[in-house]
């Protein structure tokens, strides 16, 4: 898994391995550490609504079963969902498959997405 944090947008990019997991029911989480310090991030296949949130040191990500299993296996990119917060405020979600690099060595790419702009692959 892959975060982007910009602003009020939160980007995640999950691998084949990580959407298979959510459509299958489970969750996926990713650890980064920070001296003494570690930011957890969730991602659980529940609900009906894409939402995301922080409590107590974790981002916690909510992207419903089926709409897992919908993005794993078709041609789209990512889904985006718009959070409601306070002010008028809006959180902007991104969950998308994290596609393999053209020109990258295959040992990075592994569990990636095919390219679709790489031809005949």
């Amino acid at each position: 898994m892959k975060l982007r944090i910009k602003e009020n947008t939160l980007r995640l990019r999950l691998s084949i391995g990580e959407m298979q997991k959510l459509a299958d029911g489970f969750s996926v989480e990713m650890n980064t550490c920070f001296g003494e310090t570690t930011l957890k991030t969730v991602v659980f296949p529940f609900g009906n609504n894409i939402s995301a949130s922080f409590l107590k040191g974790e981002i916690i990500v909510v992207f419903p079963q089926q709409e897992a299993t919908v993005l794993l296996k078709n041609e789209d990119s990512g889904v985006e969902h718009n959070a409601a917060l306070e002010e008028g405020k809006q959180l902007k979600i991104l969950i998308e498959k994290d596609f393999k690099c053209i020109g990258r060595a295959d040992e990075l790419n592994a569990g990636l997405f095919p390219n679709p702009k790489e031809k005949n692959k």
